[in-house]
């Protein structure tokens, strides 16, 4: 199943780097263009789009997003037409576990199609062909949707096509952010003007997401998590901190490119990240990383089950769950349940001693040093393939550190080192430098913008690596 995800992932980079998308996006803006306020045939051309974005991804069976859109409509309009709140439920009910079931059998490499394969003795599975690109993201949504239905916080469109639009939302569609139903319907009313700042800060958003796509840092991080033995315990800390700014400058820049993209079609997207890693404390981390799924899992599994209105081993217990859940979503692999239960742990500690830790003078700085530590430990089991590598990496880390080993590797990987350096500084610049740049750029003329653009395309070249690797979230 791994395997498989890896394939569509790095198909999914391969076709972000063809020709082929880059002219359809050339064909697709002018068409956008000219039926904006014609909103039906706009909907139609984008769901098209999307399908076909879809298919060049992860080939027919992405095309399942488009059967679990129809799906979910009609569920939702029976679901509104019922008034029987037990029937409600059951619906309720038989919905989210037909979707989450779904999604358990792909994450679980489809074990009941495998023992069907033995028994035919056939050494073929279903799920090295069928692996639908985006389910998770699109799974999630659809959750929240049919809940929020339930709950009554939206009313089902009268039109299938409204939904069909939402759930396959082609900049959405592979790694998110998941957007909710309540947030995206009514951005399709009315009649939303797309002015020339949205174009721009959404050109911006592209270009600063284009920018951090790391792949430069993935070549060296690559080698030491695939061969964990083989390095000194320096090296495996340089290479667990270029993972660490990899995977958030990775995956913030393709919720960059995805909001960018959005917002000039006319449609704002939720923030997804803000400064993660200048967190003071685990809590803060995640209201800072992926966003849209920290609070997704706070309002469908944590407050549902409880929250902390249930006494104090309760909430214990739900934080847990809940992050256990957030661990699974990742894959079925054990070290990522592991990697959600270590934060869940870190969340029950933290609140257990925060009389404590408040009375402490500490220096902010000292607080985010040691969230920063924390998370970036906890990597480790997120980006081994097992737990044996996560614990020879974490062995090698702190017991065979060689500081005599730095001079050398510098020298030796000087171009990786400095693009190291130069993205934790800008990982820990001040928010106000991003805004007030995206202020200047949206205030910039045509020229500036285009010289900008070219230098970017340049610097992306020079630096990129021969083989494009693929957004690390668009296998999740």
């Amino acid at each position: 199943m791994i395997d498989r995800l890896t394939d569509i992932s790095s198909t999914f980079g391969a076709f972000l780097d063809s020709e082929a998308f880059w002219l359809v996006l050339l064909v697709f803006y002018p068409i956008y263009g000219l039926l904006y306020r014609r909103r039906s045939a706009m909907m139609a051309f984008v769901v098209a789009f999307s399908l076909l974005f879809a298919y060049k991804v992860g080939g027919l069976i992405a095309l399942s997003v488009l059967v679990k859109a129809v799906v979910d409509y009609w569920l939702s309009v029976w679901l509104s037409h019922i008034r029987s709140r037990s029937r409600r439920r059951a619906l309720l009910v038989c919905s989210v576990l037909l979707s989450v079931g779904v999604l358990v059998w792909f994450k679980c490499d489809g074990g009941m199609m495998q023992s069907v394969a033995s028994i035919v003795g056939a050494n073929f599975r279903l799920t090295d062909l069928v692996v639908p690109v985006g389910i998770s993201f699109y799974t999630f949504r659809s959750v929240s949707y049919m809940v929020d239905v339930y709950r009554g916080v939206i009313i089902a469109p009268r039109r299938m096509l409204d939904y069909v639009f939402y759930l396959t939302y082609f900049p959405v569609l592979v790694a998110g952010p998941i957007v909710r139903a309540a947030e995206f319907f009514p951005q399709l009313e009315g009649n939303r003007r797309i002015t020339p700042p949205m174009l721009y800060a959404g050109l911006f958003l592209m270009m600063k997401g284009l920018l951090k796509k790391a792949d430069y840092l993935a070549q060296f991080n690559n080698l030491v998590f695939d061969n964990p033995a083989g390095y000194s315990g320096t090296e495996a800390l340089l290479a667990l901190l270029g993972y660490s700014a990899q995977i958030y400058l990775d995956f913030s820049g393709y919720s960059d490119i995805a909001i960018g993209m959005s917002r000039t079609l006319g449609i704002e997207l939720p923030l997804n990240f803000r400064s993660p890693y200048k967190s003071v404390s685990i809590t803060e981390f995640w209201r800072r990383w992926h966003i849209s799924l920290s609070s997704w899992l706070r309002d469908y599994i944590y407050i549902p089950l409880g929250g902390s209105r249930c006494g104090r081993w309760r909430t214990r217990f739900n934080l847990l769950l809940t992050m256990a859940v957030g661990g699974a979503w990742h894959g079925a692999g054990f070290t990522f349940v592991v990697w959600g239960l270590a934060h869940g742990m870190a969340l029950v500690v933290q609140k257990a001693f925060s009389p404590l830790v408040s009375r402490l003078r500490a220096p902010r700085q000292v607080w985010i040093a040691a969230t920063f530590v924390f998370v970036t430990v906890m990597w480790l089991p997120f980006r081994c393939v097992s737990l044996a590598d996560t614990a020879v990496m974490f062995c090698r880390i702190f017991t065979d550190f060689r500081p005599e080993v730095i001079e050398a590797f510098v020298r030796e990987r000087a171009v990786w080192t400095l693009m190291l350096i130069a993205a934790y500084v800008l990982m820990f610049l001040p928010d106000r430098m991003s805004e007030w740049a995206e202020r200047r750029f949206v205030g910039m003329r045509w020229f500036g913008k285009l010289l900008l653009l070219c230098l970017l395309l340049q610097l992306i070249i020079e630096f990129s690596a021969a083989y494009v690797a693929p957004f690390i979230y668009a296998g999740f």
